[in-house]
């Protein structure tokens, strides 16, 4: 899909934001990586504008621009590196609280709380819960069994010891990344499934992370996937 122009947004911006003649829209610019595909990125954003009342829809290959109480609002889906980056500009309206209010709908709610009780993929952690330093320990006497880890966006590299088999104290986050389902800038959800304990864990390099080595593991688990 082609970029669109920064003219080009702005030419329609202007179109369909009311202000003096001769005067341009006051605009505001959000941008933020978003962990789905870009196909899938721009279903959500028209979906999102027609959510919260926007009309008189315009395409321009990247996304779309529409109208409502008195903002005009562009949502850009650019595909970069493997990932989506969201743009999106307000004009007019509210502005920044708009453009913030529009990236949390497109985004999605959080991830719900853990519910031990099933054994299908779910949000869960340890203790210490979700996030870069969240661990499968605490769950070794479920071989089998799947969860979902939420990797909040801008993550910070925890120990991990493994190599595509990793032992059940390294992070879930981390081991994500290592394995090549998820990025540290944009994190996401990653989907684990419980192994039994191995009696060493090898160490290896690979997508920026290095793992280490280490003996014997009450637990292991292997990064199956990530979840939207």
């Amino acid at each position: 899909m082609p970029r669109p122009s920064v003219g080009l947004v702005l030419a329609l911006l202007s179109a369909l934001t009311r202000t003096a003649p001769g005067q341009a829209p006051e605009l505001a610019t959000l941008v933020q990586p978003l962990s789905v595909p870009f196909a899938q990125c721009r279903l959500r954003a028209s979906a999102v504008l027609k959510a919260q009342g926007y009309t008189g829809f315009l395409e321009f290959g990247n996304g779309w621009i529409a109208h409502a109480r008195g903002t005009s609002a562009s949502i850009s889906c650019i595909p970069q590196s493997g990932r989506t980056v969201v743009v999106i500009v307000t004009a007019g309206g509210q502005l920044v609280r708009e453009s913030r209010r529009l990236f949390e709908e497109l985004r999605g709610p959080e991830p719900p709380p853990p519910s031990p009780a099933d054994s299908t993929p779910h949000p869960a952690a340890d203790a210490s819960g979700s996030g870069w330093d969240a661990t499968a320990s605490g769950l070794d006497a479920h071989p089998g069994t799947r969860y979902t880890f939420w990797c909040p966006p801008h993550g910070t590299v925890a120990p991990v010891w493994g190599d595509l088999v990793y032992s059940s104290d390294s992070s879930v986050c981390t081991a994500a990344v290592h394995a090549g389902t998820l990025a540290l800038e944009s994190g996401g959800n990653a989907i684990i499934e419980l192994r039994e304990g191995r009696q060493s864990y090898s160490s290896s390099s690979r997508n920026g992370i290095a793992t280490l080595a280490r003996g014997p593991g009450k637990g292991s688990f292997v990064i199956v996937g990530r979840a939207p």
